[in-house]
């Protein structure tokens, strides 16, 4: 009975973070400066979608629309808004080249890595522990579950 409670408390933290998902964001557009963090802030609804990822990227990278190009080398935090039908949302890992272009239209990645996590602020990180978090937890939910 104490193991269901637990499951059950488990799942409702988890599924009210997920709609109010707070991410660091730099200012401009995400971009960071030297060593910034950015703010935690809540990532909003836009268009009727929620941001279901944190995103970082460190490295450097082009963009084009039709009439502009942007290119940037640095860090970005920012909240990630999904916004391909029939594309599903990128998984929760870190991804480069080619696996990264998939998710991120009009970007043509030069070098670096686009990382996506979805608890709060664990775009802030310099490594990959809000990763293991997540690894750990699903880790710990099956052995709960058997």
């Amino acid at each position: 009975m104490e193991g269901k409670l637990l499951i059950v408390l488990l799942v409702v933290s988890t599924a009210s973070s997920a709609v109010t998902l707070k991410c660091h964001v730099c200012a401009e557009g995400g971009v960071c400066s030297d060593g910034e963090i950015g703010e935690l802030q809540t990532c909003p609804n836009i268009s009727s979608r929620v941001a279901n990822r944190c995103l970082k990227f460190d490295g450097e990278y082009s963009s084009s629309n039709p009439g502009s190009t942007f290119s940037l080398k640095g860090v970005i935090r920012n909240c990630y808004f999904h916004r391909q039908e029939g594309v599903p949302a990128p998984p929760l890992r870190c991804l480069s080249g080619s696996d990264a272009e998939a998710y991120l239209p009009n970007v043509h990645l030069i070098t670096g890595d686009y990382c996506f996590c979805a608890s709060d602020g664990c775009n802030g990180v310099d490594s990959l522990k809000p990763f293991l978090w997540l690894i750990l937890t699903v880790g710990l939910m099956h052995m709960l579950l058997m």
